[in-house]
């Protein structure tokens, strides 16, 4: 199921999209994963709630999960507010 609007190209870091055979284009990486139990089920409660397809919700993710790495890496920190306006921090490990 694709999310209306959405298209198989896949976001870039900088916006740019990848286009398979279009010159000077950001080319894609065709890779086999195998996902744990707990992955896969994470992945599929993804795809139910956002309605994209595996292969836009794998993309989404790794964008997302480069982004924290980079700035937990350049000293940023992650917060999370809970229900009772709490901050907490959020590490990676």
């Amino acid at each position: 199921m694709t999310k209306p609007g959405a298209t198989s190209e896949t976001p870039g870091r900088d916006g740019e999209r990848d286009r398979p055979g279009v010159p000077g284009a950001p080319s894609g990486k065709r890779v086999t994963v195998n996902l744990t139990g707990k992955a896969a089920r994470a992945l599929e409660d993804v795809q139910e709630i956002t309605g994209y397809n595996a292969t836009d919700s794998i993309n989404r993710a790794l964008q997302v999960y480069a982004y924290l790495e980079e700035l937990t890496r350049d000293g940023g920190e992650l917060l999370y507010r809970d229900g009772g306006g709490r901050l907490e921090r959020i590490r990676f490990l």
